[in-house]
């Protein structure tokens, strides 16, 4: 059998050897980290649709919180009116006292005086109701409505993706549903409260004229509220869709990029192995240079 210098069944050894740490390396930090894919060159493709998950995931969980926020703008709006159309009533169940001739007109002046600070009130709550520094029943010159006079919710990252809050162009006070309600402001049952109108209830016939009107005002507010309740529902819905799809995008990014443990912890056993059976056979075919140096010794 002849012998040569250049031992290739240990250059080969090397090489094998060499390969199978660079496996082990790989096991050991995709073990160490839980990512398949620790950088572009462990799956190009896989990389890809790992990051184009990852983007959708990230849009689905934003847009659940903004229809979280939709949700408490709704229900902010929806009690504030609640208190205001309490109000109406009020000045409704006013009107028909005042209209009844049995009350005098120092009578019917104390009942005016509470309508009108009633009035007041709607006004106040109108422009004092708001989410986050922003007005929201103040109409189109609160801030936060967009040109068509809604509040857009983003639902998630898809352009376009979005539910609606309607909103209220003059904003609940007086003056504003009645210009919603295209009622003028020279009517004989309106006069000045401030930087608002307001019911008058000084005579029985203002009174009769409030009846007429009134209940348009209460419907507007009513009208409204039914409107935000569907679209509460709306958002509610959105927002399980959102999680459905959440859950299932993770689900799928994880299969492409998680480590799978109970292939790698085999693989790490396997190369474990391997690494030490060539180290061994390594170490023995070192040693045919020995026979080479005793016959030159000979």
């Amino acid at each position: 059998m002849p012998l040569y210098l250049t031992n290739i069944a240990s250059m080969s050894a090397m090489r094998t050897l060499n390969n199978v740490t660079s496996e082990l390396n790989t096991v050991f930090q995709r073990l160490s980290s839980g990512k398949r894919i620790n950088s572009a060159k462990d799956d190009p493709a896989g990389l890809m649709i790992a990051d184009r998950l990852t983007a959708q995931i990230n849009g689905y969980k934003q847009g659940s919180r903004n229809l979280n926020d939709g949700i408490s703008v709704a229900q902010t709006m929806e009690h504030a009116l609640d208190e205001s159309k309490n109000m109406l009533q009020r000045i409704r169940t006013l009107a028909v006292q005042a209209a009844t001739g049995t009350y005098s007109d120092a009578d019917r002046k104390a009942m005016d005086t509470e309508a009108q600070e009633l009035c007041n009130e709607i006004t106040r709550i109108s422009k004092s109701t708001t989410f986050g520094g922003a007005q929201i029943l103040a109409g189109n010159s609160g801030g936060m409505f967009s040109a068509n006079g809604s509040i857009d919710i983003q639902c998630s990252g898809t352009v376009g993706d979005k539910i609606s809050i309607p909103g209220f162009a003059d904003g609940f006070s007086i003056s504003g549903m009645a210009s919603y309600l295209n009622i003028s402001d020279g009517e004989s049952y309106f006069k000045n409260a401030g930087s608002s109108l307001a019911f008058s209830l000084t005579s029985a016939s203002n009174a009769e004229s409030v009846l007429g009107c009134i209940d348009k005002y209460i419907n507007t507010v009513s009208s409204y509220q039914a409107r935000l309740g569907a679209v509460q529902n709306r958002m509610e819905s959105a927002i399980r869709n959102n999680g459905s799809m959440y859950e299932n995008l993770s689900d799928a990014r994880s299969r492409i990029e998680d480590t799978d443990y109970a292939e790698e912890a085999s693989k790490l056993a396997e190369l474990m192995v391997r690494q030490q059976v060539i180290a061994s056979l390594f170490s023995r075919i070192n040693n045919s240079k020995s026979v080479v140096l005793s016959l030159l010794g000979g």
